[in-house]
């Protein structure tokens, strides 16, 4: 999630272009947004599931 972003973001900052760093970043936070509701709301989509 957000930790594997950071860390993906670090290595590619060492090895790579501040293009690939920013594009990185944005998807870790993305991940990190959509994963939120889920972690807090478990109980609302498995109800929608039932």
């Amino acid at each position: 999630g957000i930790y594997g972003g950071v860390l993906s973001a670090y290595l590619i900052s060492t090895y790579g272009n501040p293009f690939i760093i920013i594009i990185s970043s944005l998807m870790a936070l993305l991940s990190g947004v959509i994963l939120l509701p889920l972690w807090k709301h478990p109980p609302v989509w498995k109800t929608v599931r039932n």
